[in-house]
């Protein structure tokens, strides 16, 4: 049986309107309506809707069940959705008149973990970061929390380094600062609109290590000094970010130069120069020493000059005839760097009163010298003596008795 219709509906729905709106959903509600305004048994009541997100356009339309409200879900939230209500039978359709609403604001999504960059320095830290891809509102506050959760140096007391920041909507980065060398740091960051806060996003970035911390030395005076010698006094380092890899002592001959730098201007030594290698290449310093810290767990002195070995470097006597100035330096490695800090210790002038003092390297060359001489010495007596006796033969085989 073919139900008739009377024609069109009079109207579309009337007096639509919203009476609950959230961020993920809305409620209409509309005037009933019968027989005389549908004109037909057999109707169907519909909502279109259209929002726009991300620069797309989306449409929509959903079957209405209900006679006087409705409840649409699964919306984006602080969104402008535009609809109208539709009322059809067989015969036609009458719409409502177009309703433009927004959504409530929610909270925001998490920001891009990707988007999350750090600069690290030895003592402070980089960050910048991107808005979540969806903000569900105006971002009002970002929030930052970070603490230290490991350090390359044991030493390191981490209790207090930790710590919360909070940045405007526009100020996506920050610069941390009084954090500790060689050490990680965890940097967990949330976005909040008027709803609150978003899920937290977490990274970890590591500052880079500092030089060692060298002791202060009330002078430069030695503790002893020879014509070939100087006794100072070596104090451990303070690691700052890595343990102090070792200790390196420095023989630097000062040598006369036409323009001179800033006294209190010192450049550490990065390049190890053997003292063999000091002669050959004309260098004017020379590594005299190295030790491992358990080599130098207290203060204690150190002779330099004493013509022993450390670690693979002659600590070779120093030259009367010379200036010098000792150094000492502590070098700490982690994770691919390297960082030096040295102080000089002492400083030895040249002597006036021996003028004959053969320097080490020279000693060795007269030495060898010597050696020859003594060898020909002795090749030139033992040839001697073997033509003398030759001579004493030939005399006894002429002589008739």
């Amino acid at each position: 049986m073919i139900e008739s219709c009377s024609g069109n509906p009079v109207h579309g729905p009337q007096n639509v309107e919203v009476v609950d709106i959230r961020s993920r959903q809305l409620t209409l509600q509309w005037e009933p309506f019968g027989y005389a305004v549908t004109r037909c048994h057999s109707y169907n009541l519909t909502v279109h809707y259209q929002y726009t997100f991300n620069q797309q356009k989306y449409e929509a339309e959903e079957l209405i069940q209900t006679s006087s409200h409705y409840t649409l879900r699964g919306l984006r939230p602080f969104m402008t959705i535009r609809l109208r209500l539709a009322l059809s039978n067989p015969e036609g359709k009458m719409e409502s008149e177009e309703l433009v609403v927004q959504t409530e604001e929610d909270v925001p999504g998490t920001v891009p973990l990707e988007s999350i960059q750090g600069g690290p320095f030895e003592e402070k830290i980089y960050v910048q970061w991107k808005p979540p891809n969806e903000t569900n509102g105006i971002i009002t506050l970002y929030e930052i929390t970070y603490k230290a959760v490991g350090s390359l140096d044991p030493t390191a007391d981490l209790l207090n380094q930790r710590g919360k920041v909070f940045k405007l909507r526009n100020e996506t980065h920050h610069l941390f600062v009084g954090l500790y060398p060689g050490t990680t740091y965890s940097f967990t960051i949330k976005a909040s609109t008027v709803k609150g806060f978003g899920p937290p996003i977490t990274t970890r970035i590591a500052t880079k290590i500092s030089a060692p911390s060298m002791p202060e030395y009330d002078s430069d005076t030695p503790l002893n000094e020879t014509e070939t010698t100087i006794t100072i006094m070596l104090k451990p380092a303070q690691s700052r970010g890595a343990p102090v890899s070792v200790y390196q002592l420095v023989v630097k001959e000062e040598r006369p130069q036409k323009s001179r730098r800033a006294a209190d201007i010192i450049e550490c030594f990065s390049v190890p120069v053997s003292y063999k290698n000091a002669s050959s290449l004309d260098s004017p310093h020379y590594f005299a020493a190295e030790l491992k810290p358990v080599n130098l767990p207290v203060t204690q002195p150190f002779t330099v000059g004493d013509n022993k070995t450390y670690n693979g470097y002659w600590n070779a006597p120093l030259s009367p005839l010379k200036s010098y100035s000792i150094y000492f330096q502590a070098l700490s490695k982690a994770n691919g760097e390297i960082k030096i800090n040295c102080v000089r210790l002492a400083t030895k002038g040249a002597s006036t009163q021996n003028s004959n003092v053969v320097e080490p390297e020279k000693q060795v060359d007269n030495t060898v010298k010597m050696a020859g001489v003594i060898a020909g010495l002795l090749m030139f007596v033992i040839i001697l003596l073997g033509a003398m006796l030759t001579i004493k033969r030939r005399t006894g085989a002429i002589d008739p008795r």
